[in-house]
């Protein structure tokens, strides 16, 4: 087997963006033939944008040698796909002084993680099926709460389908909330209502159902999102974790944040909403604050809990979260005219190995509540 098609992605200021996006899909090709790539991305460039070499020359280097290829003419496939993951893995690492303001390497450096992450996804494929299987065990308090879910290969020609696949994100913001649930489960009775917005897979809302049960707090759980095939998978996962407690229930409802609902489920307040990882355009933070600023309930203990993964492709687009919601401090400096929706805390959470993508450097969980000033 050979390796041709592997440049040393490791020195990515050596190579024009064409080559960078040839060597992307061959690796598509040969690995994960259903991964789509735009069209787009192969339109010539003709203008070759320079950046100053970035000196990676250091302890790292050892590890990142650009692949010899006559060292790999003959190598088994599990071994040139750990090389494959190893040259992504570097090539998002290193490249952000390599896109410099250039969106299109922006771009480059965003699809070299989506390839990543699913070259790299710990997966138990389903026979004659494209989904596969997960498992996921949360220990607290509370004992043991166990989650299994169905994910799905992501569409081969639409990007928006994100849900079909559990991250990172979810992941650690169930893990925080089953170490201590009272703080952020709020008021316990006589019934609370808990929306998440962005459920894809349904991993927290199935969660806080099975805590809430275990805890013998009654729930009314809403499961949000807009894609049809994510809605479709997300009530299937939902329909394979049962829960014996009969006093909560859990809902999947299509919700877009651009529009006002105002139909059941939508018309009464939650006084718990979450989200994890559903920040990927300029504009979903400013829908996000109007969907939460319409259903959260305005009451003390009422908040909102909101969890991002640090990427170096999506700072400006976590940095709209600050700049839509207010800081409270300054909520009450301004001597603001009712409640004012605003952050109150924000935690930075390191990455654990095995969980998320490769590029997610950490998490940023944001407390977004009701400021009475």
């Amino acid at each position: 087997m050979t390796l041709a098609f592997l440049l040393p992605l490791n020195r990515p200021d050596s190579h024009h963006p064409d080559q960078i996006i040839r060597s992307l899909a061959q690796i598509r090709s040969f690995y994960i033939p259903s991964f789509h790539i735009d069209p787009a991305f192969f339109k010539p460039r003709t203008r070759l944008l320079t950046v100053p070499d970035s000196g990676y020359a250091s302890a790292e280097e050892d590890d990142d040698q650009p692949l010899d290829r006559a060292d790999h003419s003959e190598i088994d496939v599990e071994q040139s796909r750990t090389l494959a993951i190893r040259s992504l893995t570097s090539f998002v690492a290193k490249s952000d002084r390599w896109a410099g303001q250039d969106q299109f390497r922006w771009d480059l450096i965003d699809l070299a993680a989506s390839l990543l992450s699913q070259l790299s996804a710990p997966v138990i494929p389903v026979e004659q099926d494209t989904s596969f299987q997960r498992s996921f065990k949360f220990d607290g308090p509370e004992g043991q709460i166990q989650v299994e879910l169905t994910d799905e290969e992501l569409g081969v020609e639409d990007h928006t389908n994100v849900g079909l696949q559990s991250w990172g994100s979810a992941i650690v913001m169930a893990e925080i909330m089953a170490q201590s649930p009272t703080d952020y489960l709020g008021r316990m009775s006589p019934l609370i209502r808990i929306l998440e917005l962005g459920a894809g897979t349904g991993l927290l809302s199935i969660f806080l159902r099975k805590l809430t049960s275990t805890m013998h707090v009654p729930a009314e759980i809403i499961a949000t999102d807009y894609h049809p095939d994510v809605i479709q998978n997300l009530e299937r996962n939902v329909a394979g974790n049962s829960c014996p407690d009969a006093s909560g229930s859990i809902q999947v409802c299509k919700l877009d944040w651009s529009q006002v609902m105002t139909e059941p489920p939508f018309d009464d307040a939650f006084d718990l909403i979450v989200a994890a990882d559903v920040i990927y355009q300029d504009m979903h933070a400013e829908y996000i604050h109007g969907t939460v600023s319409r259903l959260l309930r305005k009451a003390h203990g009422a908040k909102f809990f909101l969890i991002l993964p640090l990427r170096p492709t999506h700072e400006l687009h976590n940095q709209s979260v600050e700049q839509s919601f207010t800081a409270a401090q300054a909520a009450i400096d301004a001597r603001s005219e009712g409640p004012v929706l605003s952050i109150t805390r924000i935690d930075n959470i390191e990455r654990k190995q095995g969980i998320g993508r490769a590029d997610e450097q950490a998490y940023k969980l944001f407390q977004i509540e009701w400021v009475f000033v």
